[in-house]
């Protein structure tokens, strides 16, 4: 059902109904991560009987495929909002490139996107594949998305100061930690310092 929902996303992304595909690629996402909480939970003979195919990595590439998707869509409609708005009535809304051809510009689309088609902003995205970045040992990637979803979610909440930020911030430091790891001493002393100002902070 979760591989369903994906192809379904990117068919949908293809056509240009975007705000279909990010729900799509949502729920593939959930989906994934609802099974996944629950298998620890099953004995193990259950679980290896029911799962006898069943491949985490395989899920972290497509939740990966997903993310990377929605951040594509996400991006799109700042770009989109930047450009240009569309008002109808007191809402305001964006329209994707592709045209169906369905009565005017002011006429009700079904290829826009509106606040609250996607539940995962682009820092709830960028910050979850930096977790699988992280995961899969790609630490300098990690970082880099870490990063560029603090900065977004300063922006968003107004503040440095909160849980959320907390919660990225020692996931950067983790990253920058385990790169001083397998690092040279030249570096290494640099990065930890990067990691401890990540978990002080």
């Amino acid at each position: 059902l979760s591989d369903a929902n994906e192809r379904s996303g990117r068919i949908n992304m293809s056509g240009g109904v975007d705000h279909f595909s990010l729900q799509c690629f949502e729920r593939a996402i959930g989906l994934r991560e609802f099974f996944t909480s629950k298998v620890g939970a099953l004995p193990n003979t259950d679980a290896e009987f029911a799962l006898e195919s069943f491949d985490e990595s395989l899920w972290d590439e497509g939740n990966m495929n997903c993310y990377v998707a929605m951040l594509m869509l996400l991006e799109r409609k700042d770009e989109e909002t930047s450009a240009s708005h569309e008002y109808k009535g007191e809402e305001k809304s964006w329209k994707v490139g592709h045209k169906f051809g369905f009565g005017d510009d002011s006429s009700e689309r079904s290829d826009r996107i509106k606040e609250g088609d996607s539940l995962l902003t682009k820092e709830d995205v960028l910050f979850r594949i930096g977790l699988l970045q992280a995961k899969s040992g790609q630490y300098k990637d990690a970082i880099k998305s870490f990063q560029e979803a603090e900065d977004l979610t300063v922006l968003r909440l107004g503040t440095s100061d909160h849980p959320i930020v907390m919660s990225i911030l020692i996931n950067l430091g983790n990253a920058y930690r385990n790169i001083a790891v397998v690092s040279s001493s030249k570096n290494k002393e640099s990065l930890r310092d990067k990691a401890i100002t990540c978990y002080s902070e």
